[in-house]
């Protein structure tokens, strides 16, 4: 790091950005406890790759920057869509483990001839071993359980 200097965010608090050694400004990580400002009035780079895959992380900055770069590239957003497919196919290629879609149904024959633990087989976001864990709002949906031999 090159220097260091302080900047008022956008509740006014102080935050402290650091310079790295190509110029340009960071920012330094944050004290535990606080969180991240994030300014939705300015376009970001990966919530406009969001808008364009059709996601729901973005804001009307991030949408209409998003809008002006596609009326001035015709078919982007349909490459950025196939290029998203090809990632996806890709990653599948490579993984060890490859993912597989399954029904609760096909899930459920990986339990055969073993006792299911409650709550059973549920979607992992919502099975919660203790009563004060918090469930994602948007959790994975994807099955899971505990079980054991009989």
């Amino acid at each position: 790091m090159t220097g260091c200097r302080s900047g008022l965010g956008l509740t006014g608090k102080q935050r402290i950005v650091t310079e790295d050694n190509n110029g340009g400004w960071l920012a330094a990580p944050l004290p535990a406890g606080e969180l991240a400002e994030i300014d939705t009035s300015v376009a970001h780079p990966a919530r406009v790759y969001d808008y364009w895959l059709g996601g729901k992380d973005n804001f009307a900055a991030d949408r209409e920057a998003g809008d002006r770069v596609l009326a001035a590239t015709p078919g982007l957003r349909d490459r950025v869509r196939a290029n998203r497919g090809f990632l996806a196919r890709r990653y599948n290629e490579r993984v060890s483990t490859p993912q597989t879609l399954r029904t609760r149904a096909e899930v459920s024959r990986f339990f055969e001839r073993l006792d299911l633990v409650p709550p059973g087989l549920v979607y992992v976001h919502s099975w919660r071993p203790g009563p004060d864990d918090i469930v994602p709002p948007n959790g994975v949906s994807a099955y899971g359980g505990v079980a054991r031999k009989p």
